[in-house]
C-alpha cells in the first residue's frame, strides 16, 4: 500500500468521551479549516472539543447519520405471515382456510 492508501483507511471521526473530545477529519485551506465529508479528500485531523456529555450525543447523531444512508434488504415475510395465520386460525372448530 501508498502513504496515501493508508491514510484513506483511517477513520473519519474518532469519539473520545472520558477525555471530551472528537478527532474528526479535515482539510486546511487558505480560508481555514473544515471538516471533511466522509470518503472526501482530507489533509489534517482536529479536535473537536465538547463536554463529555456532547460527545455521546454527537456520536447518536453520527451513527444515525450513517445508519439513514445505509438500505438494508429485508425478507419478504407477507407471504410468510399469511402462511402462518392460516395454518394456525380456526373459527367454531372450521379450518379458516375453506
Amino acid at each position: 500500500m501508498h502513504e496515501s492508501e493508508d491514510i484513506q483507511q483511517l477513520p473519519d471521526l474518532v469519539f473520545n468521551l472520558e477525555k471530551g473530545y472528537v478527532l474528526c477529519r479535515g482539510m486546511v485551506r487558505e480560508t481555514g479549516l473544515s471538516p471533511s465529508p466522509q470518503g472526501e479528500e482530507f489533509n489534517t485531523f482536529f479536535p473537536i472539543i465538547l463536554d463529555k456529555d456532547d460527545v455521546v450525543v454527537m456520536l447518536y447523531l453520527t451513527l444515525n447519520l450513517q445508519l439513514n444512508q445505509t438500505r438494508l434488504k429485508s425478507p419478504e415475510l407477507d407471504n410468510y405471515w399469511t402462511y402462518l395465520l392460516r395454518q394456525g386460525i380456526w373459527i367454531d372448530g372450521k379450518d379458516f382456510k375453506s
